[in-house]
């Protein structure tokens, strides 16, 4: 049974073979399908860079909030 992932990769490639082909009449179809793995690799990547975006930005607000938690922590402890 194929995962979320797998499913999207999956459309993405008979979308992308279906286009080529239909686009390029004369094409091969193990031309047409490599065409399409790559664009489908290509944008799977393009997805997965920008989930591990999201990410990061996330983790540096988190830390952002940390160290003012700390550093008002540590302001509060050197005034007692």
């Amino acid at each position: 049974m194929m995962n979320e992932f797998e499913n999207a990769l999956h459309d993405s490639l008979g979308s992308h073979f279906q286009l080529i082909s239909q686009k390029y009449k004369d094409i091969r179809m193990e031309d047409a399908l490599h065409v399409a793995a790559i664009l489908a690799a290509n944008e799977s990547q393009s997805s997965y860079l920008n989930v591990l975006r999201e990410e990061l930005n996330d983790l540096k607000k988190q830390v952002a909030v940390m160290r003012s938690i700390m550093q008002k922590q540590a302001k509060k402890d050197n005034l007692l």
